[in-house]
């Protein structure tokens, strides 16, 4: 968001809630950041993730913990401090040591820290890799602070269910889903937009052997990327799609 906005870069990848709050200006972002969205992607997925021998079985248990609540400025910090404040758990008592996920995962592996944060579509394959030599087990986050987050902040997140069998997983764990956003600056010229809307929905298939998330693409589900609007050049490849 910050690098799109600046100009650094054409596109981005963005969680639903940190591109909220970069429209109105709001927690992290100290101004309305000018960017638009281009297609709402995918659903990602809150991942809390302990050892399977870990005793940390609720949120409150990472009072006091070693845990990576995500790389500085990422999406996953703003949605784990958001999590933990709804679990009322204080972040100022969890050592933080800010990794991104790779870091994290080889971190866990060697019990360096005690669990971390990650935001992903599913299954994310670093944790399914993860968990064929670690068996692992996924913090559930209870609905009702799904309810409280989202009254709170920007109603961007919904309950839902990691499945049995994910991860190596014995039973199904509550959790909240958050959608991902590809978005541009409000600069960027309409025909860039509709061509890279384009040549997205093009290759999808192609993608989605890489990148299995990418088969969830969906043209009807792409439009709905409020509280942030579409860029005018996503409204006429729609509009065109529909027509």
């Amino acid at each position: 968001l910050l690098r799109v906005s600046s100009g650094e870069a054409l596109l981005g990848f963005a969680q639903g809630d940190a591109a909220a709050d970069a429209v109105a200006g709001v927690g992290a972002f100290d101004e309305p950041m000018p960017v638009q969205a281009v297609a709402r992607l995918y659903d990602e997925y809150l991942h809390v993730v302990v050892r399977a021998d870990s005793d940390i079985a609720a949120l409150g248990d990472l009072a006091g913990r070693t845990v990576s609540l995500g790389a500085e400025n990422s999406g996953v910090n703003v949605i784990a401090a958001r999590a933990l404040d709804a679990a009322d758990v204080d972040v100022a008592t969890i050592t933080d040591p800010r990794l991104d996920l790779g870091e994290s995962i080889s971190a866990l592996e060697r019990s360096e820290i005690d669990g971390f944060f990650w935001v992903g579509g599913i299954p994310t394959p670093g944790i399914a890799e993860l968990a064929t030599t670690t068996p692992v087990r996924l913090v559930p986050i209870e609905q009702t602070w799904v309810t409280a987050i989202n009254a709170r902040y920007s109603d961007a997140y919904r309950p839902s269910d990691f499945p049995v069998g994910l991860y190596g997983l014995d039973e199904s764990a509550p959790t909240m889903a958050v959608p991902n956003y590809l978005i541009t600056s409000s600069d960027t010229p309409d025909g860039v937009v509709r061509d890279v809307l384009t040549s997205l929905f093009t290759v999808r298939t192609d993608i989605a052997q890489r990148v299995p998330v990418a088969s969830l693409l969906d043209r009807r589900q792409a439009i709905f990327t409020g509280p942030v609007d579409l860029h005018p050049g996503a409204v006429e490849y729609y509009r065109d799609q529909r027509d």
